[in-house]
């Protein structure tokens, strides 16, 4: 028990310098539209240089990132960071892509939120639709006057807002309802019934079902974790 509160308060100590140190950085998942077989944007992901804890994933250390009031500064960078990106690979290639930037609860409660990133959008000369935020259950569950108008002034400048981990939460239907959501996102768990050597009849129905919700409710739907031609082919024989 006391190696491992050490090793917590190791950790600790470490998140609090890694933003000074410039130890965080960002790669970035190609999104790929199945019909075409193109690319459209990218989802940055947070990735933590560090020698000592190199073993983390950011499901670890988000939580103390939060805990430590950290969150906005690493999220800023995060924003700022993928925008910049984005801009350059737009004037590089000619094509309108986009990224996509998870957004943690805390950020959300920021009352400076949505105009810092119109700021940034300004800074890059980036039209709005070149960005999607990726929110959680945990950022929509408690509905709030600040939140409302965070979400409605972000897309009134074009920025998309994805449900993330679709699927898997209570209440995903009432936040379609409540929410000017754009996109969803099902969550890989489902995507891996989807498997000639683990076929899951129940996961294959479910992620038939959210495909189409999406399609009727026109939303765009992305599928995390196709790695095999076999679950391309299914996505594609949904109607």
């Amino acid at each position: 028990m006391f190696i491992q509160t050490a090793e917590y308060y190791a950790l600790e100590i470490a998140l609090q310098q890694a933003y000074e140190n410039n130890e965080f950085y960002l790669v970035y998942q190609p999104k790929f539209e199945i019909k075409s077989q193109n690319i459209i944007g990218f989802e940055a992901l947070l990735r933590w240089n560090n020698f000592r804890f190199s073993h983390l994933v950011p499901e670890d250390y988000i939580p103390i990132l939060e805990k430590k009031n950290l969150i906005n500064k690493v999220g800023d960078f995060v924003l700022k960071t993928s925008l910049e990106a984005i801009k350059h690979w737009q004037d590089l290639t000619g094509k309108e892509l986009h990224v996509a930037v998870n957004i943690s609860p805390y950020q959300m409660k920021d009352p400076t939120f949505s105009r810092s990133i119109e700021k940034l959008l300004e800074t890059y000369q980036l039209d709005g639709r070149c960005l999607e935020i990726e929110l959680t259950e945990q950022t929509l569950i408690e509905p709030s006057l600040m939140l409302d108008q965070a979400l409605a002034n972000l897309r009134k400048i074009g920025v998309g807002i994805a449900l993330d981990d679709f699927g898997t939460c209570y209440s995903s239907l009432q936040y379609l309802a409540n929410y000017p959501i754009t996109s969803i996102k099902v969550d890989k768990s489902f995507v891996s019934g989807i498997n000639n050597n683990n076929f899951n009849e129940i996961k294959v129905v479910l992620v038939n079902t959210i495909v189409s919700l999406g399609s009727s409710l026109n939303l765009m739907v992305t599928a995390e974790g196709i790695e095999l031609e076999e679950k391309i082919k299914h996505l594609l024989n949904i109607n």
